[in-house]
């Protein structure tokens, strides 16, 4: 089975443009964090072209999350695709602190706000409420 690989879309040529031009937020979906990287590098480019502030386009991105207690709950939860293709395809995958570094590394690469997609079932209250835990920090 080949492996699923992220693949840049027509981001680069036509809706990037459209973003630094038009937009005042660039939500992308599912993009590892090096590709969000080289697009956020793109849409600071283009926001100087057009003679706008970096500042003026908000970034986020919404992607799929898969989150466990344990690696043995994360593999139950994963399916037949391995976490190294998972992360491949964007999704956040992996243990409470596994996860809290992938949302470091894309704050890092500029993400400001990420939108969890939970897949795993809308009816698993108990993990909804347990990725809640871990997740969003008390206030």
């Amino acid at each position: 089975r080949p492996a699923l690989r992220w693949t840049l879309p027509r981001w680069p040529k036509r809706t990037m443009p459209l973003v630094a031009r038009f937009a005042d937020e660039w939500n992308g979906v599912g993009i590892p964090a090096d590709h969000f990287r080289r697009l956020n590098s793109l849409l600071d480019d283009l926001l100087k072209e057009e003679g706008r502030p970096l500042d003026s386009v908000r970034r986020t991105l919404m992607t799929r999350i898969i989150i466990g207690r344990d690696q043995d709950q994360v593999d139950q939860r994963r399916g037949d695709a391995s976490v190294d293709e998972l992360r491949e395809r964007g999704v956040l995958v992996g243990t409470p602190d596994q996860v809290r570094e992938q949302l470091r590394e894309l704050e890092a690469v500029g993400v400001e706000v990420v939108m969890l997609q939970w897949l795993e079932g809308l009816d698993d209250i108990e993990g909804l409420e347990f990725m809640a835990r871990e997740l969003i920090p008390a206030s």
